[in-house]
């Protein structure tokens, strides 16, 4: 994403952070996310909670030269998932205003930033694809999958014997 000029201008606005293994960086679901970080050394895990099923599912492991935390600081949501240090790491930490600011004089910089969260975006919606795809492959074998708003065709929820809730009270008849 950034060139050798781009990234040791970019470091020297970041402050320098250690942490041991097991540390967790972010929590899914955090507020208010103020910074991101650049891993200078050592591995981190993403993982998330599943859309809140309880099961906790690894996306990926980043090591040096990756970026943690940019999603939330650019639009200040909340953490898309958890963020934990798999051993000692080093990284260094921006602010959102501070990034914000650093960006302002760097438009290539910033299109870099944007087509790498494309990227991820694109990844994810592949997966979903995927998913749906399989869950297709499943249903045309003649086993139901629960989903949460699906139904069958006599209007009860699949996975259960009780009708669908409808807005304003309705049901399907």
């Amino acid at each position: 994403m950034l060139n050798q000029s781009e990234g040791v201008a970019l470091v020297e606005h970041m402050r320098p952070q250690k942490v041991k293994a097991g540390t967790v960086l972010f929590h899914e679901g955090q507020k208010n996310a103020s910074f991101m970080a650049l891993i200078l050394e050592g591995e981190a895990t993403v993982e998330t909670q599943g859309a809140g099923h309880g099961e906790s599912i690894m996306l990926k492991v980043l090591g040096e030269g990756d970026l943690i935390g940019e999603q939330g600081i650019l639009d200040n949501g909340a953490r898309s998932a958890t963020v934990t240090a798999v051993t000692d790491t080093s990284f260094a930490s921006l602010s959102h205003e501070d990034l914000l600011k650093w960006l302002e004089g760097r438009p290539t910089v910033a299109r870099g930033l944007l087509a790498q969260i494309a990227g991820r975006l694109r990844k994810a919606n592949d997966v979903v694809a995927d998913l749906v795809a399989e869950r297709r492959r499943v249903d045309d074998h003649g086993i139901e999958s629960a989903c949460l708003g699906d139904e069958r065709d006599d209007g009860t929820a699949l996975g259960s014997e009780r009708p669908v809730d409808r807005p304003g009270g309705f049901r399907r008849s």
